[in-house]
């Protein structure tokens, strides 16, 4: 088996990202073991193919302290509640609204952020994260798939513009292309059973977890299912970040919801 071989990853491709992920990624996709691998954490390697390493993007700016509490929230309102409690990490997360409001959503919630030294990461919307200079963007595959192959090359953009890029995976096939591109972070979920996204993948569990932990060197962010008595063990497993949906938003006492997540997952604090 090679490169060529391995789902996902097009051995030669017009875009300028194009890469390919070494022999022994391929056999870790195919086998989900890392038994047979040695002990590192650069176990998975990449290459650029035909030495366009110049054309590719990143290494997108790195986080410059722990994540600890991650929310996801759908509203610049939100996002104002929380940092009013402290929250540090929030991703703005909305679907289905006309690009007027997009655009309210996402500057009203960036100008918060920036008072307070919050980070705030824009979820899909790349443009209106360069605009209002968010701290960072997360993107799922299918978005990913599309700023690989937009010509006007949106991943250059982002990188050079210094918005930070998290990456969401649930394969090792997604894996191997989010590490390609090195991101600021990545996630893997979900960790659990979950109601809060639709998403087609089963449950990760934690030895799954694990495995990206070994498999990674950005920091690593859990979603999906995970109740707040399940963090301790997440974060044994090597989760930086716990991100949380519903138990802050539908949390009959938003106040001492934060406190007890932030209690157990940490607040993020700046690392140098």
């Amino acid at each position: 088996m090679d490169a060529h071989d391995f789902p996902g990853v097009r051995r030669s491709s017009p875009n300028p990202y194009r890469f390919c992920v070494k022999r022994h990624v391929c056999l870790l996709a195919c086998t989900h073991s890392l038994d047979a691998l040695p002990e590192t954490k650069h176990r998975v390697s990449i290459c650029a193919e035909e030495g366009s390493d110049a054309k590719r993007p990143g290494p997108f700016a790195a986080c410059e302290r722990e994540i600890g509490l991650y929310a996801c929230v759908d509203s610049a309102a939100w996002v104002q509640r929380l940092l009013d409690l402290g929250v540090r990490d929030i991703q703005l997360r909305i679907k289905d609204r006309p690009a007027g409001e997009l655009d309210k959503e996402v500057r009203e919630a960036a100008e918060s952020c920036r008072k307070v030294q919050a980070r705030l990461w824009v979820n899909d919307y790349w443009e209106l994260a360069l605009r209002y200079q968010t701290y960072g963007l997360h993107i799922g595959q299918e978005d990913l798939e599309g700023l690989l192959t937009a010509p006007d090359q949106p991943l250059t953009a982002i990188q050079r513009g210094g918005v930070r890029l998290g990456i969401s995976t649930h394969t090792f096939t997604e894996l191997g292309r989010a590490v390609a591109l090195r991101p600021s972070y990545i996630s893997l979920g979900p960790i659990f059973p979950t109601a809060s996204k639709k998403i087609n993948f089963g449950p990760q569990g934690l030895a799954r977890l694990k495995q990206w932990r070994r498999l990674v060197d950005v920091p690593l962010v859990a979603i999906g299912g995970i109740g707040i008595e399940a963090v301790p063990a997440v974060q044994k497993a090597g989760a930086d970040g716990i991100c949380v949906i519903s138990a802050l938003t539908k949390a009959s006492d938003l106040a001492e919801a934060v406190k007890e997540w932030q209690g157990v997952c940490g607040i993020s604090k700046l690392t140098k």
